[in-house]
């Protein structure tokens, strides 16, 4: 039997058809009248060619014909899910013990003055968001949709989530108001930064709440529903800090990038740029740069960014641990100081005179005590010019 040919050009459904998270499928059909209500059958009828704009129909009848648009949201396999799931549920478990290990440290070490400094602080704050953060996320995974208790976990995980964001913020801010513009006193920044770590996501998840609280809890997890839109109420707060932070990286990375410059062309030392590779990658874990992946992975096709933001994301605080206590010469020199005052205290000679830190001689303090200096870092003035770059 001849066939008969036909062309169609496609012009409604594009925008949905055209979704790169959708996959479609074309079907050449004709309304079948045969058992007295017309449905859609594709008998005798075969694709020959097409794609959203135009398609052409091999078919050995005639009646009425059209173009069948089948729309499928394209899902991930189960073999990858599990894979992310393995990996948040090991980088978060990793990522807890090195956040309890840079709060302890933080702690012990807090009578030294070096660590008592308002960088210090912030690096404990977000440390510490991001610490309950994680541990609501874990125990997230055992609510089931819908539930009191999941929604109230949403809740508390948008509130922590964004938290973590603004002490991102804060260390973005801190770190600008000392390389690139000094403004304010020490004790005004510290109620500012409070304000905004604090202060600001509680002031966000209320007002969220208050407008939308049955979209907290009620999709595929414990979280803000997409389908409502109330997920922006994360995303727009988050996607604004990575900008502000991404660009105080840039602007950042500019200034040292020009001290190791100087320094090569004074001192010929060429691992001087070495170091404004140093100091950005110190950087990346406390300005939350790491999500501009998570961005990118909103897109199911895009398998690799999905696998790369949950490596990063979920180790957040293995890298907060590695370059802010056991890279950092600052920490470390603390911890040797605090480690010697123990053994000579403990031992059985009392004459033994114990040496004092080196930043306390420094800033003209007895030892042990809280210097009412500020340390290099917070010294506006000389700030960009005395940067130790390993204590970033």
């Amino acid at each position: 039997m001849k066939h008969i040919i036909l062309s169609f050009q496609s012009r409604r459904q594009r925008n949905e058809a055209t979704n790169s998270s959708n996959q479609v499928f074309l079907y050449c059909a004709f309304l079948d009248f045969s058992s007295g209500e017309g449905v859609w059958s594709n008998q005798g009828c075969a694709l020959a060619e097409g794609n959203l704009s135009y398609s052409i129909c091999h078919c050995t009848h005639l009646t009425n014909f059209a173009i069948l648009m089948q729309v499928v949201p394209l899902e991930l396999t189960h073999e990858h899910k599990m894979a992310l799931l393995s990996i948040t549920y090991i980088g978060c478990s990793v990522s807890l013990v090195c956040l309890v290990l840079t709060l302890g440290t933080f702690a012990m070490l807090s009578s030294v003055s070096t660590i008592r400094n308002q960088r210090y602080h912030i690096h404990a704050n977000l440390s510490f968001a991001v610490l309950v953060a994680q541990i609501l996320l874990l125990v997230s995974f055992s609510f089931k949709p819908g539930t009191v208790p999941c929604r109230v976990m949403a809740m508390l995980l948008h509130y922590f989530f964004l938290s973590a964001f603004a002490w991102m913020l804060v260390e973005g801010l801190h770190l600008y108001s000392m390389v690139i513009k000094v403004f304010g006193s020490e004790n005004s920044k510290h109620r500012y930064y409070y304000g905004i770590g604090w202060g600001f996501p509680f002031l966000v998840c209320v007002i969220s709440v208050s407008s939308a609280m049955s979209s907290y809890g009620t999709s595929m997890n414990c979280w803000l529903s997409i389908s409502t839109g109330a997920v922006w109420a994360f995303v727009a707060p988050a996607l604004s800090i990575i900008v502000v932070n991404v660009g105080i990286l840039i602007a950042v990375t500019r200034v040292i990038s020009q001290i190791s410059a100087d320094n090569y062309k004074i001192h010929g030392d060429p691992s001087a740029f070495k170091l404004t590779a140093k100091a950005v990658a110190v950087l990346l874990p406390i300005l939350g740069t790491s999500w501009v992946f998570g961005v990118l992975a909103v897109n199911s096709q895009a398998l690799a960014f999905q696998y790369v933001f949950a490596i990063l994301n979920s180790l957040q605080g293995f890298f907060i641990f590695l370059f802010h206590c056991f890279l950092n010469s600052e920490v470390r020199a603390a911890f040797k100081h605090k480690t010697k005052v123990w053994t000579l205290t403990s031992s059985s000679s009392r004459n033994t005179n114990v040496k004092p830190f080196s930043s306390d001689i420094i800033n003209g303090t007895r030892p042990g005590t809280v210097s009412t200096k500020l340390s290099p870092w917070d010294r506006g003035s000389h700030s960009a010019h005395r940067m130790d770059l390993s204590t970033v």
